[in-house]
C-alpha cells in the first residue's frame, strides 16, 4: 500500500500467505476478518467492494478454503471516509489502511509511478521464472503493498560498518532492481555502494554477503557483480545464500571468494530471458488493426496489438544471448571453470545445495552462523557464537551485525 484509484484495508499479513493461493473477486460475498469487539467478526461484503483472498502458508490443507487477506474500495464508489465508515459500522479492526494514491496526493510515497519507477521494472530479466511469476501474480492481486522506494528516513549516507568481530554484513534479498522499488526487494546499484564503502572502510577485514534472491534485471548485475570481484581482492568476501542464488543472484555470489549456502538452498538459474506477446490476432477478434510508423523495421517492435516479426524476435534472441555471455564469462572467472563447463551448467535450472556442491557451484553447505564464524577464522579475528535472542526467539549474530544492513539514499559512488 498504497494503491492507485483504491483504497485498501489489509485484514491479514501477505508475508503470512501462500503466494500461489492469491485471487481477486467482486464482494457480494461473506468474509471473516479481525474484529474490534472481539477477535474477528464475519460481514457480507457488497458488490462493490473487491476482495483479495489467500491461504495461509503452511497451515492450509488443499481443501481448505482461502481467507479473505485484504479488501479494495475502488475510489468510483468509495471516498477515503466513506470507506473508514463502512469498515468501522462492521466493526472490522483492519491491520492497516491506506487511501488511495489517486485521490490523496499527500500520502503518496517518493518513488511510485514515476519516470524513475518505471525504468526500475523495465528491461530485461535474469530470474528464477517460476519464483518471478508468483511474486508478478501477488503484486497483480495486490498482496505486495507499495512503500517509498526512498524512505524519508534516510539521510542519504550509506554508512557500512564492522560489527564487534570486524565483519561487514551486507544483504541481498528479494528480486533484484537496479533502482529502489516500491515493491521493496534490492537495489544493485545501493547494495553495490554498500560493497565499495566496505571493500574501502579499514575497520572492515571481511564483508559477508547474505543472499536470498530469484535474481531480477539485467540492468546493473554486472556492475554489482564487478564490485563484488573487486572487493575480493581487497580483503576476503564471503557469499552465502540463505534459500535461494537464483540467475542475476547467483551470478553476484559467484564473484565471492567463497559461496556457502544451507543445505536446502536452491543455486544456479544460470541464463537470461525475455517474454514477448503477440496480442496482433486479440486486436484482430476486437475489430482493432494497429499500424505501426516507424524509420526502420525494428523501430517499434513489439507494440501492443501489432504483429511480432520473425526479425524482430531474432534481434531480441540476439540481445539476449548477448548479455547471456557476460553472465557465463562471470561465472567462469568467479568460479574458476572453464567456458565450456559453465555452459553445461547454463539451461537455466536450479539445483539444491547438494547437487550445487557436486557441480562446483558452491563451496559448502553451511548454517549462515556457521559461514560467518569461518570467515571471521579466515579473516584471523575471533569469534563466538551468539544465542537466540529472548524476545523474537531467531537466531541472530550480534546487534552490530544487524546494523550492518545498509539503509540510505543512492549517493556518488566515486567520492
Amino acid at each position: 500500500m498504497p494503491f492507485p484509484n483504491e483504497h485498501a484495508a489489509r485484514l491479514r499479513d501477505p508475508n503470512d500467505m501462500d503466494l500461489d493461493s492469491f485471487r481477486r473477486t467482486a464482494g457480494g460475498r461473506r468474509i471473516t476478518a479481525p474484529g474490534t469487539e472481539q477477535d474477528f467478526v464475519s460481514v457480507e461484503v457488497p458488490d462493490n467492494i473487491d476482495i483479495i483472498w489467500a491461504k495461509l502458508r503452511g497451515k492450509a490443507e488443499p481443501a481448505d478454503p482461502p481467507l479473505a487477506q485484504a479488501l479494495r474500495f475502488p475510489t468510483k464508489d468509495w471516498t477515503e471516509a466513506q470507506a473508514r465508515k463502512w469498515l468501522a459500522d462492521n466493526k472490522i479492526k483492519p491491520q492497516e489502511f491506506e487511501p488511495a494514491t489517486g485521490t490523496e496526493a499527500k500520502t503518496t510515497p517518493k518513488g511510485i509511478h514515476t519516470p524513475g519507477c518505471f525504468a526500475t521494472h523495465m528491461g530485461l530479466w535474469m530470474v528464477e521464472p517460476h519464483e518471478f511469476g508468483r511474486i508478478v501474480e501477488a503484486v497483480k492481486a495486490g498482496a505486495f503493498p507499495m512503500k517509498a522506494a526512498f524512505p524519508e528516513e534516510s539521510n542519504g549516507e550509506f554508512q557500512p560498518g564492522p560489527d564487534e568481530n570486524g565483519l561487514a554484513l551486507v544483504p541481498l534479498f528479494g528480486p533484484m532492481t537496479k533502482g529502489a522499488s516500491k515493491y521493496e526487494g534490492a537495489s544493485t546499484v545501493m547494495t553495490r555502494l554498500a560493497v565499495k564503502d566496505a571493500a574501502r572502510n579499514p575497520d572492515v577485514r571481511a564483508i559477508m554477503l547474505h543472499v536470498d534472491s530469484p535474481g531480477g534485471m539485467v540492468a546493473g548485475t554486472a556492475e554489482l557483480a564487478d564490485e563484488v570481484s573487486a572487493a575480493s581482492r581487497i580483503k576476503p568476501v564471503h557469499a552465502h545464500i540463505d534459500d535461494m542464488a537464483a540467475s542475476a543472484a547467483y551470478w553476484v555470489a559467484s564473484q565471492a571468494t567463497k559461496v556457502t549456502a544451507n543445505r536446502l538452498a536452491q543455486v544456479g538459474s544460470i541464463g537470461t530471458v525475455a517474454v514477448v506477446e503477440d496480442t496482433s490476432g486479440a486486436a484482430e477478434l476486437a475489430g482493432v488493426k494497429v499500424h505501426v510508423i516507424s524509420t526502420g523495421k525494428h523501430k517499434g517492435g513489439f507494440v501492443d496489438g501489432a504483429p511480432v516479426t520473425k526479425d524482430q524476435l531474432a534481434d531480441l534472441q540476439e540481445r539476449v544471448d548477448g548479455m547471456n555471455e557476460h553472465f557465463l564469462a562471470a561465472v567462469s572467472a568467479g568460479r574458476g571453470m572453464s567456458m565450456g563447463e559453465v555452459r553445461k551448467l547454463a539451461d537455466g535450472r536450479v539445483h539444491l545445495a547438494e547437487q550445487a556442491l557436486a557441480l562446483g557451484l558452491i563451496d559448502e553447505i553451511s548454517s549462515l552462523e556457521d559461514a560467518y564464524l569461518e570467515l571471521a577464522r579466515v579473516s584471523g579475528l575471533e569469534a563466538r557464537k551468539h544465542d537466540y535472542d529472548d524476545e523474537s526467539g531467531k537466531r541472530r549474530m550480534t546487534a552490530s551485525a544487524e546494523a550492518t544492513v545498509l539503509l540510505g539514499r543512492l549517493r556518488d559512488a566515486e567520492k
